[in-house]
């Protein structure tokens, strides 16, 4: 559920106008330039410790959009009908309301748009999230004042789902206490986004910051950067190797304080014996259903490992991939050129093995560990 007010003007309306008009030193800008006179193009609105979603406003050439979404907080709707009020006042122009066919002025918003229509709207929506959450136990998430926030299981749990009112009480006091934390304390680290030329195999990697508090954002995979490489974790096992430094801020996500070194090789410990745990024919089948394209990014995620080779997970990891591929008569990532094609001509393999036997024991093999098999 969404609901628009909408204002037909093309006279310029700025950040400072909006902040001075609403007369709340608490208001932020989800994002806004460095000077507050520029004119509004598109940003959020939001109260911290009082908003769930905040209200979105956007503007194009002709008109500006204030909108409100599902499991808005009563202080977004008021929000949403006094931003509303305020622009109209600025431009001198009527606002349309998504729910009304003619248009109204400023001096009637409020009049209409009281806390009776918000007791009536406030709720709408709210059963999707007691359906698709509290009976089937998905995640859902929504945009809110920060941060994509996911709902799920663990925090449906601690609802109270008596009814749709009860429930968005619960939900709304929830993501109000839980979503806002400090942003100059904390880094919030870039989502990576990969992909292949055309476009497909989609997917998001978000950096750890090893000594240093951050936000960790929910993505594809989470990378650890270690000493001449890194470790790659889905980011649904994260959960298997959080400490007492990990704070959930919703159903997924972590702020995290700072690690001190030792702190984080023990963290890469536990992602070592968390990558351990699958068993040799959950890793045959998980790779028979893999594309080429997972095969391809396992391959490198296995190949970027430091001192894999003497990791018997990764060893284990990478004789099954190493046997799928040759199961399925494709190349690997590190397919070999016309030279070491020739190098592995019958007239060299008894020199070919002689070599594997001693780079096996060297601390400094003169190929890549995976071509020992």
């Amino acid at each position: 559920m969404s609901f628009y007010f909408n204002i037909n003007s093309q006279k310029e309306v700025t950040y400072k106008d909006i902040k001075l008009g609403l007369n709340n030193p608490s208001i932020r800008f989800h994002w806004s330039p460095e000077n507050l006179s520029d004119p509004i193009k598109e940003t959020k609105i939001f109260i911290p410790g009082k908003s769930t979603r905040g209200i979105t406003i956007s503007k194009d050439e002709d008109s500006y959009s204030i909108g409100i979404n599902v499991i808005a907080s009563e202080d977004d709707f008021k929000l949403a009908v006094n931003t509303s009020k305020i622009i109209a006042q600025l431009t001198n122009s009527e606002i349309f309301p998504e729910d009304s066919e003619t248009s109204i002025s400023s001096n009637e918003i409020n009049q209409k748009y009281n806390q009776a229509w918000i007791d009536t709207m406030k709720t709408l929506g709210t059963n999707i999230f007691l359906q698709r959450v509290g009976n089937d136990g998905h995640l859902l998430s929504i945009g809110c004042c920060y941060m994509k926030y996911t709902i799920g299981p663990n925090i449906h749990k601690n609802l109270n789902d008596s009814s749709e009112f009860s429930y968005y009480q619960s939900l709304v006091k929830h993501i109000q206490e839980t979503q806002f934390f400090d942003l100059d304390k904390y880094q919030i680290p870039q989502v990576l986004v990969s992909t292949n030329q055309d476009g497909s195999n989609r997917k998001t990697y978000v950096v750890f910051y090893p000594h240093g508090a951050q936000f960790l954002s929910h993505a594809d995979y989470v990378v650890f950067p270690v000493k001449d490489g890194k470790y790659e974790l889905p980011y649904e096992q994260v959960k298997s190797i959080a400490n007492s430094k990990f704070n959930l801020i919703d159903e997924t996500q972590y702020t995290i304080e700072s690690l001190t070194e030792a702190e984080y090789a023990e963290l890469i410990r536990r992602i070592e014996s968390e990558l351990s745990k699958i068993d040799q024919e959950s890793i045959k089948l998980k790779y028979k259903q893999f594309t080429k394209d997972e095969l391809d990014d396992e391959f490198n995620r296995l190949a970027s490992i430091p001192d894999a080779r003497l990791k018997i997970f990764v060893l284990q990891r990478m004789s099954n991939l190493i046997s799928e591929y040759e199961e399925r008569k494709i190349p690997m990532p590190n397919a070999q050129t016309a030279n070491e094609a020739k190098e592995k001509s019958p007239e060299v393999q008894k020199k070919r093995l002689n070599e594997t036997s001693k780079q096996i024991n060297s601390d400094q093999p003169k190929k890549p560990w995976w071509k020992i098999w």
